[in-house]
C-alpha cells in the first residue's frame, strides 16, 4: 500500500544446489548484494523474494513477519501462470519515508518460466523515479518452489502486553487517524505521525502523495490483536480493498511522544 521508488542494479552469483541468483540491490545509489531466493505458491500462482539475507517460506507467506524486518533489501514479485505480475513490493532500510517497503506494479518485466516445481529467469525493470527516490533492479535466478508444512507459520505473535478489544488508547489512535487521512489536512495529519516520520516527509511531498494514500486505504477496518511495550505498541488490523471489496491484513506500529500514541508505520497485504 504504499509506493516509492528505488534504484536496483543486480550483479552476484550464489548457488546452493539447484538454487542459484545472481544480482545486487542498489537503492538511491547505495548498494546491497541480493544472494537469496525463496518462492511459494499462492492462490495458483507464485510468490518470489530475492533478498539480501535468507528468508523462510513460512516468513514469505506471513504478512506479517514480512512486515518485522526492518532492515531487508529485497524485491518480492507475485507471478500468474501466464507470466503476469498482479503485485510486487521493494525493501530497503533507505525507503524511510514509507517505512522500509512500498508495493509497486506495472514496472516488472519477466522472463522465465514456471515448470513443476520450479521457476527460472529473469526479472527487471527500467530506470524510474519516484519522489525524489530512483529505481531500477536486474535479477537471475533458478529455485525449486516450497509448499505443504514449509508454508506453515504461527499465528502472529506481537510483544509486549496484550491490550484489549479494540486496541485501547493506542487503536483509538489509529482511528483518530484514519479519519484524520480521509479529511486530508496535512498538518493534521503531521501531527498524528511519530516526528522522526513527519521530520522525513516534507509538506510538498505530503500534498503530492495524499491523493494515492487516500485512494489506498482500506475499507471496514477492524483491529484483532494488539500489544503494548513501553512506548511502542502493535496493532493486528483487517479491511477490504475499495476496488473490488478484496480481504486485506495489516499491522500498525505505533510510539508515545510526549504522552500521545503517534502513528510510526503501517502495512498491508491483500490476499489476491
Amino acid at each position: 500500500m504504499k509506493q516509492l521508488a528505488l534504484c536496483l542494479f543486480l550483479l552476484l552469483a550464489v548457488s546452493a544446489g539447484a538454487q542459484t541468483v545472481t544480482g545486487s540491490i542498489t537503492v538511491n545509489g547505495k548498494k546491497a548484494t541480493l544472494d537469496h531466493v525463496t518462492a511459494i505458491r499462492k492462490d495458483g500462482n507464485v510468490k518470489v523474494i530475492l533478498s539480501d539475507h535468507a528468508i523462510t517460506p513460512a516468513q514469505l507467506a506471513d504478512s506479517f513477519a514480512m512486515h518485522d524486518m526492518k532492515d531487508l533489501s529485497g524485491v518480492e514479485i507475485e507471478i500468474t501462470p501466464d507470466g503476469q505480475i498482479p503485485s510486487g513490493t521493494f525493501y530497503s532500510p533507505l525507503l524511510t519515508k514509507f517505512g522500509g517497503s512500498f508495493s509497486a506494479t506495472g514496472m516488472h518485466k519477466w522472463e522465465g518460466s514456471i515448470k513443476g516445481d520450479t521457476i527460472e529467469g529473469k526479472l527487471s525493470t527500467p530506470k524510474g523515479e519516484f519522489f525524489d527516490n530512483s529505481y531500477e533492479y536486474t535479477v537471475t535466478f533458478k529455485t525449486s518452489i516450497a509448499s505443504g508444512k514449509a508454508l506453515a507459520a504461527p499465528a502472529p505473535v506481537v510483544k509486549g502486553k496484550p491490550l484489549p478489544a479494540g486496541g485501547g488508547d493506542p487503536g483509538k489512535a489509529y482511528r483518530a487517524y484514519l479519519d484524520i487521512l480521509k479529511a486530508g489536512n496535512p498538518a493534521k495529519i503531521k501531527a498524528a505521525i511519530s516526528a522522526e516520520r513527519a521530520k522525513q516527509m516534507s509538506d510538498d511531498d505530503l500534498k503530492k502523495m495524499l491523493p494515492m494514500i487516500q485512494a489506498m486505504m482500506p475499507n471496514d477496518v477492524k483491529i484483532g490483536t494488539g500489544a503494548v511495550d513501553g512506548d511502542h505498541a502493535t496493532l493486528n488490523v483487517t479491511g477490504k480493498e475499495k476496488d473490488g471489496g478484496a480481504a486485506s491484513t495489516g499491522t500498525v506500529d505505533l510510539v508515545r511522544e510526549g504522552g500521545v500514541w503517534k502513528i510510526e508505520k503501517e502495512s498491508w497485504s491483500t490476499k489476491s
